[in-house]
């Protein structure tokens, strides 16, 4: 596993730094693998390959 999978994976299932209800979640965020909230849609993180 990649180190910056192993980042994402560590925060998902954490709880959303920016509301109350949300969890956080593995999903894309505008072309790059992210950790973003499952209510408000905020990414915690992205990680992105380098051009």
């Amino acid at each position: 596993m990649a180190p910056n999978d192993r980042i994402l994976s560590s925060l998902e299932g954490s709880p959303c730094n920016y509301c109350e209800e949300g969890i956080l979640i593995r999903e894309q965020f505008k072309g790059n693998s992210a950790v973003l909230c499952s209510q408000c849609g905020t990414p915690a993180i992205q990680s992105w390959e380098p051009e």
